[in-house]
């Protein structure tokens, strides 16, 4: 079905995402996102870019509902839990720097988990060692 507003297409991204206005206006530090889409205000460049960024769909998409760009067309049905919120929220409190630097923490802890469940692990711990990793990071 083709979404015939602006507004109707927001909406169509947020409720996607399972998410309340409340939660996406949260989540990209917007207000008025009930006005956006009844259709009552036009949202400005930044909210666009935020809307685009966060839904992966274009803006040109956003806006006329058809999509020209790389960007795939499709809406990304993966959920976003409440959890997952909040840890956005906490990041974006974060100057830059300490946010390069947790995802970094964040990438070594999914290679050593890779690593440790993987058959061929790392001969450096022992098998006692290993047991213990695994049940920290459960």
């Amino acid at each position: 079905m083709p979404y015939t507003t602006l507004g109707e297409r927001i909406k169509t991204l947020r409720e996607s995402k399972g998410l309340s206005r409340a939660e996406l206006m949260d989540a990209l530090s917007i207000h008025n996102l009930g006005r956006f889409e009844s259709n009552e205000r036009i949202p400005g460049a930044a909210i666009l870019i935020a809307l685009s960024n966060f839904f992966n769909v274009s803006i040109d998409w956003i806006l006329t509902g058809k999509d020209d760009s790389d960007k795939s067309t499709t809406l990304n049905t993966f959920e976003v839990s409440p959890e997952e919120i909040h840890f956005i929220k906490l990041l974006r409190k974060l100057p830059e720097r300490e946010r390069i630097k947790i995802e970094g923490m964040a990438e070594m802890k999914l290679a050593e988990c890779q690593t440790i469940s993987s058959p061929n692990s790392s001969n450096y711990l022992s098998g006692g060692e290993k047991e213990a990793i695994k049940r920290d990071l459960a």
